[in-house]
């Protein structure tokens, strides 16, 4: 009788685990569906970008009385003349050293030194692409940009940073700096679709960036 039972509980039992199994599995791949379909739409839209940002480049340097100075390339003291309280810093840009020439760049945002920071970022995201710091760099391309009042480029490293970054430490920064630089630019019509994935990304974003988002929602009249 004892063997019998335990033989009807072998039959019995696994029958709802299976079943379960069989759901869970329906809603993983209902979910991995969503996400494809998500990424594609996010990919279009970031290649629409890149279109419009390249042409808006293009534009202002064809018409400099439009941009006036923002797209202006700037004139960077060179180590050798002596230029600048960070002269002997950026030399460092001469070393193997990616780390000593990002310090150098940030200290050189600190003192205001955009240019000096910019010319330094650029030199380490040409020299050392791979490096850990990237993420970094471009953020930090992204805001001297800004800063130097050029903010075309600087959507234009934020989308670089959404894009290859997306899973770095800096990746909701790159959504929200690239929906303010887009507010900034008047291309307000894909500022919403770039809060929603920061919203479907990083719930548990930095309370900063979070009060950001919702403020550059609210400005640009997203649901």
């Amino acid at each position: 009788m004892l063997r019998r039972s335990l033989l009807i509980a072998v039959l019995l039992f696994p029958a709802p685990t299976l079943a379960q199994d069989q759901q869970l599995v329906r809603e993983l791949l209902s979910r991995v569906d969503v996400l494809e379909r998500q990424i594609i739409t996010l990919t279009g839209k970031i290649e629409e970008l890149e279109f419009r940002l390249r042409n808006g480049q293009q534009g202002r340097a064809s018409n400099p009385q439009q941009g006036g100075s923002e797209t202006s390339t700037p004139t960077v003291p060179s180590p050798q003349d002596g230029q600048g309280q960070n002269g002997g810093g950026i030399a460092s840009i001469l070393a193997n050293d990616p780390d000593a020439i990002f310090r150098d760049a940030l200290e050189a945002i600190r003192q205001g030194q955009h240019q000096v920071a910019a010319v330094a970022l650029q030199e380490l995201a040409n020299r050392f692409p791979d490096a850990v710091i990237m993420p970094d760099v471009v953020y930090w391309q992204g805001q001297t940009a800004r800063r130097l009042g050029d903010e075309t480029a600087a959507a234009s490293h934020f989308l670089e940073g959404m894009q290859r970054f997306a899973d770095s430490a800096r990746g909701a920064d790159f959504l929200i700096e690239t929906a303010a630089s887009l507010m900034e630019l008047g291309e307000t019509s894909d500022v919403c679709a770039i809060l929603a994935q920061f919203r479907d990304n990083y719930p548990n974003a930095r309370a900063l960036l979070v009060t950001r988002a919702q403020q550059i929602g609210t400005n640009a009249s997203c649901n």
